[in-house]
């Protein structure tokens, strides 16, 4: 009785809202199964070809993952926050995961066995939401692919702000540094520099010591390239 309380409570209090969007008996069972982490800027998750034998749900933070290069070149091809998760795809293939897998903002995560995550996610509701949540990723990759051909630097990196705002539930003070976000938008953090300071000097943002203050998220929203906002109306579309 006490664990089915513990259970219930802890469904009732997840802010993940992937696993939110679960069934009440399937978030209880997830749940039950999982623990609360801390999550490190700088700690690495998972390693390019690790086997995904545990899922994070993150409910605030930023993970990263990144694409290596034999040369040491680096950029990256997708992030998860709140509202989705690490490793789910791979694991209900038994996949291990391809990128590097870094987290770049901290905040908190419940960590799942992949084996638990099979059995409530194998099921409706949940088997939909892991399609959906995949078709989302890949869109999100086949945009940036774009995004990063065709699209400059400064509204490029307004988008990933919100992002990471929005989908790391950081708030308005984003605890990032040059270093993330030059890997996150594929060029050299002197570029990063100068286009900071041009969204600086527009006065939508104010920059620290690894740290990036929002002081005029409308302004960013329009200085933002059109990814963006295509990326949201199709999670919109497809319910994700």
């Amino acid at each position: 009785m006490a664990a089915f309380e513990t259970a219930a409570k802890q469904a009732d209090e997840v802010r993940n809202r992937f696993i939110s969007r679960l069934g009440e008996a399937e978030r209880r069972r997830l749940l039950s199964a999982s623990r609360k982490v801390e999550l490190i800027a700088g700690q690495i998750l998972f390693h390019r070809s690790e086997p995904t034998d545990h899922i994070y749900f993150p409910e605030r933070g930023i993970i990263s993952m990144v694409a290596v290069t034999s040369d040491g070149g680096q950029v990256e091809s997708g992030v998860v926050g709140s509202e989705g998760a690490l490793g789910l795809v791979e694991a209900m293939t038994c996949s291990p995961m391809f990128p590097t897998a870094t987290v770049q903002a901290a905040g908190q995560a419940w960590i799942a066995p992949a084996e638990i995550c099979r059995e409530v996610f194998a099921l409706e509701p949940g088997r939909t939401l892991v399609q959906e949540y995949a078709q989302a990723m890949l869109a999100e990759a086949r945009q940036s692919i774009a995004c990063q051909a065709f699209h400059r630097l400064e509204p490029r990196l307004a988008r990933w702000l919100l992002e990471c705002r929005e989908r790391g539930e950081l708030g308005d003070e984003l605890h990032l540094t040059q270093e993330f976000l030059s890997i996150m938008l594929g060029v050299q953090r002197t570029s990063v520099t100068a286009a900071l300071a041009s969204l600086e000097q527009r006065g939508l943002l104010r920059t620290g010591r690894a740290r990036v203050r929002l002081f005029d998220v409308e302004g960013l929203e329009a200085a933002a390239c059109e990814c963006r906002g295509l990326i949201q109306a199709y999670r919109k579309q497809i319910g994700c």
